[in-house]
């Protein structure tokens, strides 16, 4: 079962695939909300006692180079981590007009637009960047603090498409992610590790590379689409796809949540909020269905 809708359907999908017995290969992010996320850990846990593929595509976990310069990093190439910076930089999508249903959000990704249906710009795009920085880091934060705001032109639905977060570890180390999605021709995503020897430098573009030490290289371009990467994907052993990159997702997206929630965006200053008290959170954010048709 290939999953690609708004993300707020992808735990009620994933779950009934699942249940019917279907490998499932989905796009991210998993889910809008905490509860979502945890949902989908279920339902991945569930197919893997059933023995069945469930997958969320990340170009970057399944990428040789990544995988190969995460590993030096992992083992001690740059020493003790300090800093972790990332970034996600693109045009955005207009936001269709308001309508008696949310059937034109349901069309080209503009579901970025709406919170609700699509978990906003920071859970749909600046996830790819903030995986890979959770990847670097291998410990999940500690607490954290973000701003942001509604900077396109023409807004017309709640989600906020320019954004500032900070993330504090228990390590001492500072992870700081900021990302915008207007349209002014910038375009640009990638993760920076600083360590105390040299430092390390993933982009989207399939580029992978260290500085600082005789250890460094830059990686040929990869797959980056979601159908191709499933293609890439499917040439895998099985044992492969049942590595869990689901929970890695489902943390992404957690953390992205964690950085921004809904009391900090409406705040002029949004207070700081531990992740143990984050993850107590059960509110869910839901859509507005009415008037949709089957």
């Amino acid at each position: 079962m290939f999953l690609e809708t708004p993300p707020y359907f992808f735990p009620i999908h994933a779950e009934a695939a699942v249940e019917a017995g279907c490998h499932v290969y989905m796009a991210k992010p998993v889910a809008v909300d905490v509860p979502g996320c945890l949902r989908i850990l279920e339902a991945g846990r569930a197919a893997t006692r059933k023995n069945q593929v469930f997958q969320v595509d990340f170009q970057t976990r399944a990428d040789p180079w990544h995988i190969e310069g995460l590993k030096k990093v992992h083992d001690g190439m740059l020493g003790k981590l300090g800093l972790i910076q990332s970034f996600y930089h693109d045009d955005g999508f207009p936001d269709p007009a308001q309508e008696k249903t949310i059937e034109p959000l349901l069309h080209g990704l503009t579901w970025c637009n709406d919170n609700a249906l699509g978990g906003a710009y920071v859970v749909n795009c600046d996830i790819h960047a903030i995986d890979v920085g959770l990847w670097i880091a291998n410990e999940l934060p500690e607490c954290a603090v973000g701003y942001s705001l509604r900077n396109r032109l023409n807004p017309v639905h709640d989600s906020h498409d320019t954004y500032a977060i900070t993330f504090h570890f228990k390590s001492g180390a500072v992870w700081s992610h900021y990302g915008e999605h207007v349209r002014n021709n910038k375009s640009d995503i990638g993760c920076i590790a600083y360590g105390k020897r040299p430092l390390s430098n993933a982009t989207t573009r399939a580029r992978c590379s260290s500085a600082g030490s005789r250890t460094s290289g830059k990686a040929a371009r990869a797959p980056h689409s979601t159908r191709r990467h499933a293609a890439q994907c499917a040439d895998l052993p099985p044992q492969h796809h049942r590595r869990h990159p689901y929970q890695s997702d489902a943390r992404a997206v957690r953390q992205l949540h964690f950085g921004l929630p809904a009391r900090a965006r409406s705040r002029p200053a949004p207070e700081q909020i531990t992740w143990v008290a984050f993850l107590q959170d059960k509110a869910r954010l839901e859509p507005d269905l009415t008037g949709l048709k089957v």
